[in-house]
C-alpha cells in the first residue's frame, strides 16, 4: 500500500514485522486518493494489506506473522525449504 502523509513536521519508523508509526501527520492519503484526517499524535499505518481499517493497522500482520513462522517451522521439519526459503513442490517432469 502506498500512502501519503501530510502535516508540519512528519516522522516515520518502521516496525520490525509490523506497521509504520506516524509521528506529526494530519493527514493521510491512500491509493485512492481518499484523504484520512489523523486526529492523534501517533498513528500506525497497515503495510501487510491485510487489515481491515486501511490504511490503518489493526494488528493482522501478527497473525499473518505466526501463519508464516508456522509455515517455516513445517517446512524445515519436512526438509522441503528451498534454499531461497520458498516452500519446495513436489511437481513431476515433463518429458
Amino acid at each position: 500500500m502506498t500512502v501519503e502523509a501530510r502535516g508540519a513536521e512528519v516522522s516515520e519508523v518502521r516496525c520490525p514485522d509490523g506497521p509504520v508509526l506516524l509521528r506529526g501527520a494530519d493527514e493521510v492519503v491512500d491509493e485512492a486518493g481518499v484523504v484520512h484526517p489523523v486526529t492523534r499524535p501517533v498513528v500506525a499505518l497497515c503495510i501487510c494489506d491485510k487489515s481491515q481499517r486501511l490504511p490503518w493497522c489493526d494488528g493482522t500482520h501478527k497473525a499473518v506473522a505466526r501463519a508464516r513462522r508456522r509455515r517455516g517451522a513445517a517446512d524445515a521439519h519436512s526438509g522441503r525449504e528451498g534454499t531461497s526459503g520458498e516452500v519446495q513442490r513436489d511437481v513431476p517432469e515433463r518429458a
